[in-house]
């Protein structure tokens, strides 16, 4: 589980061009699948000063294995196996204590 959580966070921030400052404030909530790949807020950058927050587009990958779509759409197909699991529970599958990218950056460095 803490696996497909790592490859779909380093693909998306790759893929995404996101600064770790960025992706640290990600919320798994404001991610969303589309037909032609991904849309995510992100809260705060470098270049957002006031913390507007603007949406960027994350397209599909041409190779199965560094498409970073498909890996937070597994990762979500992960979390419906576990219906109802609480947030909280949830979380502690993937070894975080929140929902947010910045938990799983922390629990990536421990």
């Amino acid at each position: 589980m803490i696996g497909f959580r790592n490859r779909a966070l380093l693909l998306i921030g790759f893929s995404g061009a996101c600064r770790r400052s960025e992706l640290f404030y990600f919320d798994v909530k404001e991610i969303q699948i589309t037909a032609e790949g991904m849309n995510m807020r992100v809260r705060r950058s470098k270049k957002d000063q006031e913390g507007q927050g603007q949406y960027i587009g994350i397209p599909y990958s041409s190779r199965l294995e560094t498409c970073p779509v498909r890996a937070a759409y597994r990762l979500s197909e992960i979390m419906e196996q576990h219906p109802n699991s609480s947030q909280k529970e949830w979380a502690k599958l993937v070894g975080v204590s929140q929902g947010r990218v910045s938990q799983i950056i922390k629990g990536m460095n421990s």
